[in-house]
């Protein structure tokens, strides 16, 4: 489990600002629409409730959709062929498991990492993460998706190549040449 979330934390730490700047795109699009005007209140307030719907304030802490953030912060910097290639080169078998089996005690999704359809990829990949991550934090006795050591711990095992893999694409994808 502290390996998982270990690598999960590589992509937490760009949730804000990934999500951020395609908050900023959003309102762009709309703003620069032959057919919105700021002058009309209802322009405004569609506007405002659209924001409302992709963020939501906690005292003085905006918070947003961390699974949204998750995909976002994926297609950023991750290219699907590089984490193939590093899974196959790790553990040919694993494409096919990740394809074929659910997380059991998260419920996280089977993902064809192979899929053309890239977003479907994405959505399905960070279900499949962020359920899983959810499971092992948040496992109290009452929770659904839960994970147990004991119970758990081989199919665990199997997931934590995935977010390694990602959290080492990340790292190299953000990275910067300083001069």
């Amino acid at each position: 489990p502290l390996q998982y979330l270990s690598f999960y934390h590589v992509a937490e730490h760009f949730f804000e600002s990934i999500y951020n700047d395609e908050l900023i795109e959003r309102v762009k699009q709309i703003i620069t629409q032959p057919d919105f005007s700021y002058k009309r209140k209802k322009d405004v307030k569609s506007l405002i409730n659209k924001i409302g719907k992709w963020v939501s304030l906690r005292g003085e802490t905006m918070t947003f959709n961390e699974q949204e953030a998750l995909a976002l912060t994926l297609q950023n910097f991750v290219e699907l062929s590089d984490l193939i290639l590093k899974i196959r080169e790790y553990d040919d078998s694993l494409i096919e498991y990740y394809k074929s089996n659910n997380v059991i005690f998260s419920g996280g999704e089977s993902v064809n990492l192979e899929d053309n359809d890239q977003q479907t990829v994405w959505l399905q990949l960070s279900r499949r993460i962020y359920k899983t991550r959810n499971a092992i934090v948040h496992s109290k006795e009452s929770e659904k998706g839960k994970y147990i050591p004991s119970e758990h711990e081989k199919i665990l095992v199997k997931e934590v190549p995935l977010v390694r893999f990602i959290a080492e694409l990340i790292t190299i994808g953000s990275s910067e040449v300083i001069e």
